[in-house]
């Protein structure tokens, strides 16, 4: 099990990635065949769906493989992107380890 200041790392990791390696990082890690794909193709903002595939991988990441979200669950992050002055919950899960 990975101990809190190298999981805090890999989740810094992943959140400052830039797009072009998040995607092969999200291919490497095959998370295509878990994550729903159907959702993510419909996305029509890139951005959108850049941050759907960043709070997949950290889902993956904090639950040591077990967990990825579901639609709903990518809706509600997508969703708290547009709220006003509150902390993104990608950054809240990182800045709380």
């Amino acid at each position: 099990m990975d101990s809190v200041p190298v999981l805090a790392e890999r989740l810094e990791t992943v959140r400052t990635l830039a797009t072009e390696n998040l995607e092969e990082l999200f291919l490497g890690l095959s998370l295509e065949s878990r994550a729903p794909i159907g959702f993510l193709n419909g996305l029509e903002k890139a951005n959108d769906r850049t941050i759907c595939m960043r709070a997949i991988i950290l889902c993956y990441c904090v639950t040591l493989g077990e967990q990825v979200p579901h639609e709903m669950q990518l809706r509600a992050v997508l969703a708290d992107q547009t709220v006003g002055n509150r902390m993104p919950i990608m950054r809240a899960i990182s800045s709380r380890l």
